[in-house]
């Protein structure tokens, strides 16, 4: 799954309402989201993840670019279904975080 979401924020702004975002997005999404895992590279430009999600493994990237977010992720088989809600939910909080 790859979606591509445009952005007008500096990359440090955009990092930081990201990482800033994260914990409560797992919060709120908790009964179906287990053990995420997140590293951030030496300068902040890229996300590498890991989730359970609806007891699903599942893992991808996310890339700060000066003008778009894109975000790359494996969708198991059992999760292929739900890949058109699972876009929708990711960019309304993009459209949350990010306006």
């Amino acid at each position: 799954m790859k979606i591509v979401y445009n952005h007008n924020l500096s990359k440090k702004d955009l990092y930081s309402r990201i990482t800033n975002f994260i914990p409560s997005l797992i919060e709120k999404h908790s009964e179906m989201i287990a053990n995420p895992k997140t590293y951030w590279n030496e300068d902040k430009s890229e996300l590498d993840y890991s989730v359970k999600i609806m007891s699903f493994q599942t893992q991808g990237k996310v890339e700060l670019k000066n003008d778009k977010i894109i975000l790359e992720g494996s969708l198991p088989g059992g999760l292929f279904l739900f890949s058109g809600k699972i876009k929708k939910v990711i960019t309304t909080h993009l459209d949350e975080l990010l306006r």
